[in-house]
């Protein structure tokens, strides 16, 4: 027998919705095929918390070992106990629900699939239970390792644009030299927020454009100074991302540092 209490197909799920005491939020699909936060605003999400959370749902399934009081307890159990979540699965058949109560220190749930209350795993709750700030991206860039064509960064007055071509980045003409370039690049790449704030956005005082993915994604983030470091705006979105001081400061340093490459030596 399928003890899974939720069928979907992993490879054809649309939507994922998670309804919890702390939030309640809706994830979706991107034209890259990539997770995206719906609801309650259009966050970035970070892809393995959520493939994490439809594992854990994959897994959950009927503990079918007991006998006839087992199932009076859990039906009971799951009856008496708080609701601590709700998520909800959409893929090409169809939605699938599966409500998880909590009963002192275990959880039970039932689904939309089979009749009947379950016991399951302690991992299962605890999962549901986050907060959506669990489940957005805390990177401020989306490049990752794929390989960027076009960097523009500008700081005050002063604005550069660093342009791929062939194996080489140029500025203006010149070959810059590849380290320091791939060292600014590793910085930016790296940068992650402490937290996410809804306010407190100034005067932009940095602005890095990373044009990548062939010309077909481009991010453009504005800095602004803080009590606590820096603040994040990226370009046409919500939310904000708060910075300690360093990560902004070795990203300076590291634009500062590139520089043109070296002649090559004569013959």
């Amino acid at each position: 027998r399928d003890k899974r209490l939720l069928t979907f197909d992993s490879d054809r799920l649309t939507r994922l919705e998670l309804i919890s005491g702390k939030s309640d939020i809706e994830f979706g699909k991107n034209n890259q095929n990539e997770w995206q936060i719906l609801k309650p605003e259009p966050y970035r999400a970070d892809s393995f918390q959520v493939e994490e959370l439809l594992r854990k749902l994959a897994d959950a399934k009927m503990d079918l070992s007991g006998n006839s009081s087992d199932f009076k307890k859990a039906n009971a159990s799951f009856a008496n106990g708080q609701r601590a979540a709700t998520a909800k699965v959409s893929d090409a058949a169809g939605t699938q629900t599966l409500e998880v109560h909590k009963d002192k220190d275990d959880y039970y749930a039932e689904s939309s699939v089979v009749k009947g209350a379950y016991k399951i795993s302690a991992d299962i709750g605890k999962q549901l239970e986050k907060p959506i700030e669990d489940f957005r991206n805390k990177k401020v860039f989306d490049f990752g390792f794929s390989e960027p064509t076009k960097i523009e960064v500008q700081q005050g007055d002063t604005a550069k644009t660093y342009q791929k071509s062939g194996q080489d980045w140029k500025l203006n003409g010149s070959v810059m030299d590849p380290g320091s370039v791939q060292a600014f690049m590793d910085k930016v790449r790296d940068l992650a927020a402490s937290k996410f704030l809804e306010s407190g956005f100034s005067t932009p005082v940095l602005t890095i454009a990373i044009t990548s993915n062939n010309g077909k994604r481009v991010e453009k983030v504005a800095f602004a100074k803080s009590a606590n470091g820096y603040i994040a705006r990226r370009e046409n979105e919500p939310g904000l991302y708060e910075l300690d001081a360093k990560s902004v400061a070795d990203i300076l340093e590291a634009s500062k540092n590139i520089k043109q490459s070296a002649p090559s030596p004569k013959k």
